[in-house]
């Protein structure tokens, strides 16, 4: 049976918290590309929404003017 070396042991060690290192950028950038795609969504959404009340305003301004100015017969 062979024991390990301190120097082993400090290459196993650094190898382990390279790896942790990567998984946390890994972690870190999933998390800024799912944030980001939310926020895309939510821009998205907002759009959509101002684009129907700005429809829903046309419609109405139009029914107004043509209830205060009927046509004549």
């Amino acid at each position: 049976m062979t024991s390990a070396s301190c120097s082993d042991f400090q290459i196993g060690n650094d190898l382990h918290l390279r790896n942790l290192s990567d998984r946390t950028i890994m972690a870190d950038n999933y998390i800024e590309k799912k944030f980001e795609e939310l926020q895309a969504k939510k821009a998205k959404e907002q759009r959509a929404r101002q684009l129907a009340w700005k429809k829903r305003m046309d419609a109405y301004r139009k029914k107004l003017e043509e209830q205060s100015n009927p046509p004549h017969p």
